[in-house]
């Protein structure tokens, strides 16, 4: 079982190329993530996504959603137990469709994540209407030398566990008026749930220590 608060993943059998399933994958991408008719708000602020990197004419952000760090190292694939095991020519353990981003990075192409990008929608639907499997939390990173103030807003229900990654961009009077998208990814370690639990537990604790 995945998760009965959200859609199956997306159905990739019916193709047969990494082509053809990276067109259809891009479609899905499209139609409800780059259409700002499509995309919710976030606790009523407007989500914006840059778009305005592409390589071979798709939207950068589509690759980095649907792709992984050459360096990951799996000792039992996420995808085993999935459908996209048998689709996938065990593209991270000998990568045979690779992607170069703007920054110069190389990424492995993960069908497992392209088939849960339709996730990040129905996810934010879900933090706004306080689900009880979301927890948010907020952690300052530091960002290119810069330190930017990031919202995390994870789901765990079933067999998921989804992660969803803002910065927030502040008014001159100091209200957040937008969330600007950074990343959105299924947690494969362990030592990143782990990791992710620390960090919402620290954010809560802090949360009930009184100002002064």
């Amino acid at each position: 079982m995945f998760s009965d608060k959200l859609s199956s993943p997306i159905p990739i059998t019916n193709h047969t190329t990494n082509g053809e399933i990276l067109d259809y994958l891009y479609s899905i991408f499209k139609e409800n993530i780059m259409d700002k008719a499509k995309r919710p708000k976030l606790f009523n602020k407007f989500i914006f996504i840059n778009f305005s990197k592409w390589i071979d004419l798709k939207s950068e952000v589509f690759w980095h959603l649907i792709s992984l760090n050459r360096n990951e190292r799996f000792n039992i694939l996420p995808c085993n137990n999935d459908v996209t095991f048998m689709m996938c020519p065990n593209n991270c353990i000998t990568p045979t469709e690779t992607v170069l981003l703007s920054d110069g990075s190389e990424r492995n192409v993960c069908y497992y994540r392209g088939t849960r990008i339709h996730w990040i929608n129905e996810i934010i639907e879900l933090a706004n209407k306080s689900d009880e499997d979301i927890k948010t939390w907020k952690k300052k990173n530091i960002i290119r030398g810069i330190p930017v103030q990031q919202l995390y807003i994870r789901f765990t229900h079933g067999s998921v566990d989804y992660v969803i990654v803002f910065e927030e961009k502040y008014s001159q009077s100091g209200d957040v008026y937008q969330y600007y998208f950074v990343t959105a990814f299924p947690v494969f370690y362990i030592s990143k749930k782990l990791e992710f639990d620390q960090e919402y537990q620290s954010y809560q604790s802090q949360l009930l220590v009184p100002k002064k």
